[in-house]
C-alpha cells in the first residue's frame, strides 16, 4: 500500500516553482497552491484574468507590441494544461470545476517562441518590480518554458505563471494546432482524474503500435577501427517516435529507417527480415500534422470522430481499442507503465 501510494504522489504532484528568498536564505519562495475551497474559482480567476492582462502590458510598454493579442486574451486559447477550463467559467460551472480540482497549481501559457529572447529579457528587467497588483519575485528556466513567480498581498499568495515557446500560426498569431495539442489537457481526461501529462506518454507507448522484429546496425569501434556491426540476434524496435519537445519542436519521427547495404546500394535483409539503422534524434524530420501522426500509429487516415478522440486520454484509448490490433496492445501498456516508472524513479 505504502509503494501504490508513493506511485500515485509521484505522478500526479506538480512542480510548485521554488526561488532563492534573498532576504531570507533559510525561507526560499514558493509557488502556493490556489485551494478552490479557501478562494473561490469566482473570485480569484478575475484577479489572475488581471495578472496576464497586467504582464500583457508591461511588456508591451517595454517593447511596442504584446505577447497575447487582445483577441488571444479575450478567447483564453493560449492558455494550456487545465488552465484554460479554469479560466473557462461560462462553460464549466464553479461547483463542478471544483469538485473535480479542487486545488490549481501553476497557470500554463502559450507564447511565442519567437518572443523568447524578449520574454527573457522582461522577467529578468522586473525582478522584484511590481507588476500590476502583483510583485515579480524572479523565474528558472525549465524545458522550452520559462516559470515565473507572482506575489500578491491581497488576497497572499505566490502565483507561478508558466511562459511555454512554441510555434503560433503566422496566418492567425494563435498557438497552432501541433503547440495546443502537445501541451493540452482535454476536459474528457480531467472529468475521468487524469492528468493531461498522462496523454502525452500514451502516444510516447503507442509507438509499440510500429514495432517490427529487425536486425539493427550499429557503428561500432573508435576511429579508423569505427565500422557498422549487425547484431547476431533479431530485435522488437519501434520505428516510429513521439516527442513533447526536441530541438526541431516535438512531433512523430522515424526513429529507425533501412540500413543501406553498400555492397547492392539496396536495403540490407538478414534471414528474411529487415535490417535496420537507429536516426540520431538531431537529425530527424519530426511530424507535427496531427493527421499524418494518426496515420503513422493507426494505418489509416482518421475520421472526423476519430480527430476529437485523438485529443484526449481516454479517447485515445477507444481509438486503440477501435484500430490496433490485439497482439500490440501488450506492448503498449508495458511501454505505457515503463515511462510512467520511469518518471518516478526521475
Amino acid at each position: 500500500m505504502l509503494l501504490r501510494e508513493f506511485l500515485i504522489r509521484k505522478l500526479l504532484e506538480g512542480g510548485n516553482l521554488e526561488l532563492d528568498n534573498p532576504a531570507d536564505p533559510n525561507t526560499p519562495h514558493r509557488a502556493d497552491e490556489i485551494d478552490l475551497k479557501v478562494h473561490q474559482r469566482n473570485f480569484i480567476v478575475p484577479i489572475l484574468d488581471k495578472l496576464l492582462h497586467d504582464i500583457n502590458d508591461a511588456f508591451k510598454a517595454q517593447y511596442k507590441k504584446p505577447i497575447w493579442s487582445e483577441q488571444l486574451l479575450a478567447s483564453k486559447e493560449f492558455l494550456g494544461g487545465s488552465s484554460l477550463h479554469f479560466f473557462n467559467t461560462k462553460g464549466i460551472d464553479d461547483q463542478k470545476f471544483t469538485q473535480l480540482k479542487p486545488k490549481v497549481g501553476d497557470i500554463d501559457t502559450q507564447v511565442n517562441k519567437e518572443l523568447e529572447d524578449e520574454i527573457k529579457t522582461f522577467l529578468t528587467a522586473n525582478y522584484h518590480k511590481k507588476v500590476g497588483d502583483s510583485t515579480l519575485l524572479g523565474y528558472s528556466a525549465g524545458n522550452e518554458q520559462f516559470n515565473a513567480l507572482f506575489q500578491f498581498e491581497n488576497p497572499p499568495m505566490k502565483i507561478q505563471i508558466d511562459f511555454e515557446f512554441g510555434r503560433y500560426s503566422p496566418e492567425t498569431n494563435t498557438p497552432d494546432e501541433w503547440f495546443r495539442f502537445s501541451h493540452s489537457s482535454d476536459w474528457a481526461d480531467i472529468e475521468a482524474g487524469v492528468k493531461g501529462v498522462f496523454h502525452k506518454y500514451l502516444y510516447r507507448a503507442l509507438s509499440g503500435a510500429t514495432s517490427k522484429q529487425a536486425y539493427v546496425a550499429k557503428m561500432v569501434g573508435r576511429g579508423k577501427a569505427r565500422a557498422i556491426q549487425v547484431s547476431d540476434e533479431p530485435e522488437t524496435i519501434n520505428t516510429a517516435s513521439f516527442a513533447v519537445a526536441s530541438k526541431q519542436g516535438g512531433g512523430v519521427s522515424q526513429k529507425y529507417v533501412p540500413y543501406i547495404d553498400p555492397a547492392t546500394n539496396q536495403p540490407m535483409v538478414k534471414n528474411g527480415l529487415p535490417v535496420m539503422q537507429e536516426v540520431p534524434s538531431a537529425e530527424r524530420d519530426y511530424e507535427q500534422r496531427l493527421d499524418k501522426q494518426f496515420f503513422t500509429f493507426f494505418g489509416r487516415n482518421p475520421e472526423p470522430e476519430d480527430t476529437k478522440l485523438q485529443w484526449s486520454f481516454v479517447g485515445t484509448l477507444d481509438l486503440i481499442n477501435k484500430y490496433i490490433d490485439q497482439a500490440r496492445k501488450p506492448k503498449i501498456l508495458e511501454d505505457f507503465l515503463d515511462i510512467c516508472l520511469n518518471q518516478v524513479v526521475k
